[in-house]
């Protein structure tokens, strides 16, 4: 029993001794790809809401799902294909799991940020009389357009360090994120 560990443990270190290819290195880089895409989604979806007025007619639902849609469909389809390509590869496996773990930590995160918006928005307008909703939006306004953009750009930022690491055939360990899926060291 115990020569049999010992051979799996062997076979694992010399699969992960060897280089990754280029093509693995191209299969791994496009994990990074959905959370890189959300920041763009973001600055999008914006400017859409800003500047179509069809947009305005629709319901505040529809908008919501909408975004989230938008924002959920890379990481799905990224899910699918790596489910599907992650035995190829120890590379492709551990990259994938580690970009997935960063992924849905940079959601969740990134949905902790718009709830204390919005209940900083309702705390404000519940405690304060009507008029001094003019300082509760500015406040708002500027907690959104400084703390979200910030946000944004260093999730921005690391995705690329991720992308960096990927190409020279490194795993890029993200701090702050959970870790849904152990990977190596």
């Amino acid at each position: 029993m115990e020569k049999v560990q010992n051979n799996k443990q062997q076979e694992e270190f010399d699969f992960s001794v060897q280089r990754p290819t280029k093509s693995e290195k191209f299969i791994a880089l496009v994990s990074y790809l959905p959370t890189l895409l959300v920041p763009i989604d973001f600055l999008i979806l914006n400017n859409l809401i800003y500047t179509l007025p069809q947009l305005y007619s629709l319901n505040d639902w529809v908008i919501l799902a909408i975004f989230i849609t938008w924002i959920a469909l890379p990481y799905i389809i990224w899910i699918v294909i790596w489910f599907v390509i992650r035995k190829r590869s120890t590379f492709i496996n551990e990259v994938g799991k580690a970009a997935f773990n960063f992924g849905f930590s940079f959601l969740f995160w990134l949905t902790m940020i718009i709830l204390s918006i919005i209940a900083f928005y309702l705390i404000t307008i519940k405690a304060y009389p009507s008029d001094l909703i003019l300082l509760s939006i500015l406040a708002i306004g500027l907690f959104t357009f400084i703390v979200l953009p910030f946000f944004l750009l260093i999730i921005f930022g690391t995705t690329i360090a991720g992308i960096v690491m990927t190409l020279k055939g490194k795993f890029f360990h993200v701090p702050l994120s959970f870790k849904y899926f152990k990977y190596k060291k």
